[in-house]
């Protein structure tokens, strides 16, 4: 019975956190639409900026209620944390990842400085798929990337002009790492970044991933005259290391944060000025990046090696000796209120049956039309004047690049014969397969430099087939490698000129000379009809003409 309710109360626990959050989605979208509709119609751009981003925070403000009141985890702030909750700033956010918790980790730092509604983040592509929250993250700002795309820069280039054309106070926020570092399940990646740090002569990291310096570069080559600050940081998560095996662990997830499997969370903060970061060129800003993200690694370091930490009330493993962390909490009253309104303005949806069904038409219908305004209306603040293309979106350049969608649709519906499949599954599988190809050739790269190689072969693509997992599809991989050599042995015997007939040339030449044989024969034939037609009209005309000479003749005598 004890066991029944403490899983009963653990599943709440999470439960109901989640349960609310996606609850309340449609009611958020439901006021942005109102919003964007009025200042459409009747006020400037920057309105509508405004009023988003306060609707912005109210949803995040009832996502810290739960990230922070509802559960019982300590937050330590190590470092320039004073400096930070001084004033409002416009700051480039660079943080290392582990878990989705680091999203949230900004909205408790920004919450302090009053500058939650502000949070801009840039994101992988593959989010803005996810039901009414992609949606809305693009319409608020935030700018979709892709990962492992190195022509992808552009995209980002044009959402940083988008956010300074915007000009309102931002915290662009980025994770320059790309993935979660992720022991468990992302061994790769933390493999494939290792390997990236020893092919240039640099120290591999330990704790965290190579960063990738795209995002961070064209963000700070396109606002460091509108930035005050670089926030860097570093969220360090107890029970993450093994102490007895030396073993570094996964990061907690956000369902695992909300269940209580995490007592205590450290943020690490340093505030740099913009015009102390080298930024003449891109190579000078990747390197600062690079030693940034060395100092971290350096940080996570001593944070596990601090055997001690669990007897303090207050850690310190900083080699800062004026560092003072301080443990802090968020009044209820920064939360409750928001907690409260989106609580009861979703009732009405729920209680009445007209309301359902409208809810339900949010779930259902808004991620489509989410899709297809983000077609129509690529860029940000959705205000047609300003879909330009300096200003934001991705264009017909996309679709290049992914897997053909007429030979994926073909496929779905040669599996699927009798089960209809929804516009929305197959633009996830299309998706899908692109992922899977990226991965896959990544991989396949990896073990073509390892056998020192400079062309990537079939074989190298079925060794990243089992590297990956995949064991149970190469026979069919080899299947379809044999096929294909035997197709391109066919085209180049063609392209050579090599015989694909069943005659031999003997009854070639053969049947060429009856053919040409027939053909005189009926060319004769042709002229010996053509001949007898004139000879027969000119009979005809000789005999009018004496038939005619002899009624002359008979006139005459009269």
């Amino acid at each position: 019975m004890l066991t029944v309710f403490l899983l009963t109360i653990n599943s709440l626990r999470f439960g109901l956190p989640a349960v609310t959050l996606f609850g309340t989605a449609p009611t958020v979208i439901t006021f942005w639409f109102l919003i964007r509709s009025v200042t459409y119609a009747l006020f400037p751009p920057h309105i509508y900026r405004r009023c988003d981003d306060h609707l912005y925070s109210m949803y995040q403000r009832l996502i810290l209620f739960f990230f922070q009141n509802w559960v019982n985890v300590k937050i330590y702030l190590h470092g320039d944390y004073a400096e930070i909750f001084r004033k409002k700033e416009n700051v480039l956010y660079i943080s290392n990842h582990q878990s989705s918790v680091d999203w949230i980790v900004s909205n408790m730092l920004a919450i302090h400085q009053g500058s939650l509604g502000h949070i801009r983040y840039v994101l992988k592509s593959d989010l803005k798929w996810i039901p009414l929250y992609g949606f809305y993250f693009q319409q608020h700002g935030c700018i979709y990337v892709r990962r492992n795309d190195k022509e992808d820069l552009d995209r980002v280039q044009k959402g940083m002009k988008q956010v300074e054309y915007n000009g309102l106070p931002v915290w662009l926020v980025i994770f320059p790492e790309g993935t979660r570092y992720n022991p468990v399940n992302n061994q790769y990646a933390i493999e494939r970044s290792r390997l990236f740090a020893h092919d240039r002569g640099l120290s591999p990291f330990d704790h965290v991933l190579y960063p990738r310096s795209g995002a961070t570069v064209a963000a700070i080559k396109a606002l460091k005259h509108k930035l005050d600050a670089v926030y860097d940081i570093t969220v360090m998560y107890n029970q993450t290391y093994d102490i007895d095996q030396k073993l570094r662990l996964a990061a907690p997830s956000m369902s695992e944060y909300l269940q209580g499997q995490t007592n205590e969370l450290h943020v690490d903060i340093r505030r740099i000025e913009m015009n102390e970061i080298p930024s003449e060129t891109d190579e000078q800003i990747s390197n600062w990046l690079y030693q940034r993200f060395h100092l971290k690694d350096k940080l996570l370091k001593r944070f596990y090696d601090f055997q001690q930490y669990k007897k303090c009330e207050t850690v310190v493993f900083n080699s800062d000796i004026n560092d003072k962390p301080i443990e802090i909490e968020l009044p209820l009253r920064e939360t409750i209120y928001s907690c409260i309104f989106l609580t009861l303005t979703t009732l009405p949806f729920v209680l009445s049956e007209r309301g359902r069904s409208f809810y339900w038409k949010i779930w259902l219908f808004g991620t489509p039309l989410g899709f297809l305004s983000m077609h129509l209306f690529p860029c940000s603040n959705f205000h047609p004047m300003m879909c330009s293309p300096n200003n934001g979106g991705s264009g017909g350049e996309e679709d290049d690049k992914c897997v053909p969608r007429a030979a994926v649709y073909k496929m779905i519906k040669d599996c699927t014969p009798q089960i209809r499949v929804s516009g929305e599954a197959k633009e996830l599988f299309v998706q899908c397969c692109n992922e899977f190809i990226h991965t896959l050739a990544l991989q396949a790269n990896a073990v073509c430099e390892q056998q020192a190689k400079k062309l990537i072969h079939p074989d190298h693509i079925v060794t990243a087939l089992n590297n990956l997992g995949f064991n149970s599809y190469k026979a069919k991989c080899l299947n379809a490698m044999e096929t294909a050599q035997e197709e391109m042995a066919q085209k180049r015997k063609k392209l050579h000129g090599k015989p694909t007939s069943i005659y031999t040339q003997e009854e070639l030449r053969r049947q060429q000379e009856i053919l040409f044989e027939q053909a005189r024969e009926e060319l004769q034939q042709l002229e010996e009809d053509d001949w007898a037609r004139t000879q027969e009209l000119s009979k005809e005309v000789l005999r009018k003409k004496m038939e005619a000479s002899r009624t002359d003749d008979d006139n005459y005598d009269d």
